[in-house]
């Protein structure tokens, strides 16, 4: 890691450094990792080494092939946006939502401060199996909900999903199922405008 970095700043180089494909890769063998070093203490079974590694690149290639099935295209390529922090006394909220297969939906949310400052930071999973749209505007409604309980500033909204962009950007929703959680969320903003 170097001398004198902790995981956190070392974390930090990586995400600025590389690529979000190669980031992708370590960010999910590091979750493996974790998930198998609490299976080992919990459930206490023996595995070497080189079966944990292995069934971790396992892991990791059966992720990066339904990633591929869901998102054809170029494999894991999303373009690597820099964050910019919002105003002065303004919070930017970050919101995300992923398809867990057959077990259901998980989102999460990330809050920083004018500064670029972590604030909050929370996940949850479903086992309701939305739409990806209807998952991503649930986890705004979701995340608005957590920074409206704790703080009263402006909120700079930020999500990957360009279709509930739009139709919040209009306050319009055209689909029934996504209207609810559209209108939900255009409402907990204008209520958190000061």
């Amino acid at each position: 890691m170097g001398e004198g970095k902790n995981c956190e700043a070392w974390l930090c180089d990586l995400i600025e450094g590389v690529s979000s494909e190669e980031l992708t890769k370590v960010l999910i063998t590091l979750w493996f990792l974790w998930k198998e070093r609490n299976n080992h203490l919990f459930n206490n079974p023996k595995l070497e080494e080189w079966e944990i590694v292995a069934k971790a690149q396992n892991y990791l290639e059966e992720y990066i092939e339904q990633q591929n099935r869901r998102n054809p295209g170029p494999p894991l390529s999303r373009a690597r946006a820099r964050t910019r922090c919002p105003l002065e006394r303004t919070l930017k909220l970050n919101t995300d939502a992923t398809i867990l297969g057959e077990e259901g939906t998980g989102y999460g949310m990330i809050l920083r401060d004018s500064a670029g400052n972590f604030l909050m930071g929370a996940t949850h999973r479903t086992k309701t199996r939305w739409p990806i749209e209807m998952a991503e505007a649930q986890a705004m409604v979701w995340g608005l909900k957590l920074t409206r309980e704790h703080y009263s500033l402006l909120l700079l909204m930020e999500t990957d999903c360009q279709t509930l962009i739009q139709k919040l950007n209009r306050r319009e929703a055209t689909k029934l199922e996504v209207g609810l959680f559209v209108t939900r969320s255009v409402r907990l903003q204008r209520r958190m405008e000061v």
